[in-house]
C-alpha cells in the first residue's frame, strides 16, 4: 500500500477518475444538446455510430501519444454522449426504459412520426420559427401622412 502512495499512482487514480466524471459531464451536455435537435431514428443510429468511431481515434491516438490517464475522458465522454443523446431524443435509458416497454408513453409521437415525414417537421419548425407574431412598427402614422 506504501508503494501505491509513493509512486504517486494513487494521485493518478485520482484525476483518472475526476477526468472521467468530466468527461460523463461534458458529453451528456452536448448528446442532450444534439439528440434534441435529430428527426429520425436513423440519424439517432448515425450519429451514436460516429461517436463510437470518433472515441475509438481518440483512445488510440492517447495510446499513441502515451497519455493513457486521458482514456478516461474518453470513456466518460462516451457514456454521457449515448445517455445524454438518447434523452434528447426522446428514448428513455437505464431501467426506465423496461417501465416504457410496457407503458408505451410515446404512443403519440410514434403515430405522428409514422404520419409525417421528418423533411415536412422540419419545414413547419423553420415556417414557425421565422414568423412574426407581433407587430412593433407602428403603421397608423403612416396612413394618416
Amino acid at each position: 500500500m506504501d508503494e501505491l502512495f509513493a509512486s504517486g499512482g494513487f494521485a493518478l487514480l485520482i484525476v483518472s477518475l475526476l477526468l472521467a466524471g468530466f468527461g460523463i459531464v461534458i458529453g451528456f451536455h452536448y448528446g442532450n444538446e444534439y439528440g434534441s435537435n435529430i428527426e429520425t431514428k436513423r440519424a439517432f443510429w448515425k450519429a451514436n455510430l460516429c461517436c463510437y468511431l470518433g472515441i475509438v481515434i481518440a483512445t488510440a491516438l492517447f495510446i499513441a501519444l502515451d497519455l493513457v490517464t486521458l482514456i478516461f475522458l474518453c470513456v466518460g465522454f462516451l457514456g454521457g454522449f449515448i445517455a445524454g443523446i438518447r434523452m434528447g431524443y426522446g428514448e428513455s435509458v437505464g431501467p426506465w426504459k423496461a417501465h416504457d416497454r410496457f407503458y408505451k408513453p410515446h404512443k403519440k409521437k410514434d403515430a405522428r412520426k409514422e404520419k409525417q415525414s421528418a423533411k415536412n417537421v422540419r419545414h413547419r419548425r423553420a415556417r414557425d420559427k421565422n414568423r412574426e407574431l407581433i407587430s412593433v412598427v407602428d403603421d397608423t402614422k403612416k396612413e394618416d401622412k
